[in-house]
């Protein structure tokens, strides 16, 4: 017999912390810098996943 793992499984043993927030609109390039290099920067040296959202500036930090 086959063990399948269920998705609730996976996130039960790698549990993720995610941060959100909101950013002032005229911020969001500070953040992300020139051709994205603050951004990767951020990303790379803090080991994290960076995304911000368009429509409402929100920005979700969560663990690689």
């Amino acid at each position: 017999m086959r063990n399948f793992i269920l998705p609730a499984q996976i996130l039960v043993e790698h549990e993720m912390n995610v941060q959100t927030f909101k950013v002032d609109p005229r911020e969001v390039g500070k953040i992300i810098g020139t051709r994205g290099a603050t951004i990767k920067g951020l990303q790379q040296e803090l080991n994290v996943r960076i995304n911000i959202s368009r429509d409402n500036c929100e920005v979700r930090i969560s663990d690689v």
